[in-house]
């Protein structure tokens, strides 16, 4: 597992887990019984059912969740950016959003065993710090675990073959005519505010491309944008 800010990454098929602690300016808080802490995966975040969901009701000795993610938790899904959140259940009935909306990435495996990854991950942990005073609303997000991927670990992780000599040769063409790269983000919102027109974007939410004009300063539609349709007329039939 690794952590950068609040986004994770993991092998798919790997085991994992991932210790969430909170605290505030007073020292830990921690939970308790009662609480459920639950650990929610989607596709997008307009998604009505989760794709991978854990619930966490008994808690460690100093009162810390810990997810436990096992092979065929994620076996079966792609190997996409997904997203996720992390939400406290007070006994009480208070809901807490201790983690918002983040990236949960899988990477490709490589070596599997009855349909499952033999490797087991390192393991990843959230500290969620709570605001002073007392109201208990995330506010800061801090994670310990290993480096993050490189752009080219990233880039073989979605199925890029070459090596990283040559993947940095293919990132010096960005913006001289002589590449270009997909760049996948979970929807159009995460799009940067100026793209490169050697660029093409794609929105995984919406499952839509675009290419960066610059002559309009904006993203265009690659296609037909069936979006913009008002009207479809059934012709002459009976």
């Amino acid at each position: 597992m690794k952590i950068t800010g609040s986004n994770l990454s993991m092998i798919r098929g790997d085991s994992e887990s991932i210790t969430v602690r909170m605290k505030n300016a007073g020292g830990p808080v921690p939970f308790e019984a009662g609480d459920a802490v639950y650990f929610t995966v989607k596709e997008s975040p307009a998604d009505s059912l989760p794709l991978l969901q854990k619930e966490v009701r008994a808690f460690g000795s100093s009162g810390e969740a810990v997810i436990e993610l096992a092979p065929g938790d994620t076996s079966g899904l792609d190997f996409l950016r997904y997203c996720y959140d992390i939400q406290l259940t007070r006994a009480d009935g208070r809901v807490l959003t201790l983690v918002p909306s983040s990236s949960f990435t899988l990477g490709a495996e490589i070596t599997l065993e009855g349909g499952q990854n033999t490797a087991s991950g390192a393991g990843g942990e959230l500290t969620v710090a709570l605001e002073a005073g007392g109201a208990e609303v995330t506010v800061e997000i801090t994670g310990t675990g290993p480096r993050g991927q490189s752009a080219w670990e990233a880039a073989r992780a979605y199925g890029y073959t070459g090596t990283e000599a040559q993947f940095g040769a293919l990132l010096a063409t960005l913006g001289a005519g002589g590449g270009s790269p997909v760049l996948p983000y979970p929807d159009r919102a995460s799009f940067p505010a100026a793209g490169s027109e050697n660029a093409l974007y794609i929105d995984l939410a919406d499952r839509r491309c675009y290419c960066w004009s610059g002559e309009s300063r904006s993203y265009l539609a690659v296609g037909s944008d069936y979006g913009q349709i008002e009207c479809i007329s059934g012709g002459g039939a009976g």
